[in-house]
Parts: C-alpha cells; structure tokens; sequence
C-alpha cells in the first residue's frame, strides 16, 4: 500500500463534486494493491473514522483488469449491527473491528459489487464491506478515497 495524499481542488474532488452535486472535502486517498499469497484475511470492517475524522462516503476505483471469476467489494450484515454500523462506545468497535473481522460466522454477505476496469463507486462510510474474494491469483489495484460532502 502507498503512503495516502490529499487531492485538494485537483480535477479529480472536482469531479466528484460534480457527480455529488456538492462540493467535497478529501480527508484521505491512497492506492492499495492485493496479490496472491498478499493481503489475503477478509477484514469485513467499515470507515467511520479515517484520520480522525468522520467521513461522508469511501470510494474505490478499480484500476486493473481481473480475473473473470466474481470478484469486487463485498458489502454485509453484522448478526448484531446490520448492515450499517450506528456508533456505540469505541472499545465495542474496536473489539468488533479486531475480533470479528475476520469470522465470517459473524457476517451475512448481502452483496457483490463487481471488479471492472476503471468502475468508480461510492458508498457511505458506514457500510460494512471488504474486497471480495479475500484471495486472489491476479494483483487487484484499487485508489481509495475517504471524503466528506460540504454542508
């Protein structure tokens, strides 16, 4: 994974903002890499907090072409919080990010957004999700953005 950068009025927020219909604010982007026997533990988390801050939405960029076999992000279902995560104390999320992340007994899968070369999506930073599958045979590159929408 690279070091994350700022896009401050680049074309890029820009654009997103365009799309939003609301100016944005970037907090966080960076570019993530996962290759075979690389980054390969589910990890089913959410972004409520990125560099202390709470975001509005994630997005993730599919760079690479892939495998033709389903593959993408996976969004889920907590068996106690759903699909979405509604703040409680910090040690319950941090318990829950670091103990059930990984158990996939703990999660339902409710969908698959599929990898596709140059597909942007957006979601809100609440969502539970992780890429899916958590392996893979070819390198998957995605640029990830964490942003808030300007009141």
């Amino acid at each position: 994974m690279m070091e994350g950068f700022k896009l401050k009025d680049s074309k890029y927020t820009k654009k997103i903002s365009k799309i939003e219909g609301k100016q944005i604010e970037n907090i966080l982007c960076f570019l993530r890499e996962a290759k075979q026997n690389q980054d390969t533990e589910w990890r089913i988390h959410n972004d409520t907090i990125i560099e202390n801050q709470k975001p509005d939405r994630a997005l993730v960029l599919y760079i690479n072409s892939q495998e033709d076999k389903l593959n993408g992000t996976a969004f889920w279902e907590h068996e106690d919080y759903g699909e979405n995560y509604i703040e409680s104390n910090s040690d319950e999320f941090n318990r829950m990010l670091i103990e059930d992340a990984n158990d996939k007994s703990k999660w339902k899968l409710k969908s698959i957004i599929g990898y596709k070369q140059n597909r942007l999506l957006s979601y809100p930073c609440n969502y539970f999700h992780s890429k899916y599958p958590n392996k893979f045979k070819k390198s998957r590159r995605v640029l990830v953005m964490f942003y808030k929408i300007k009141k």
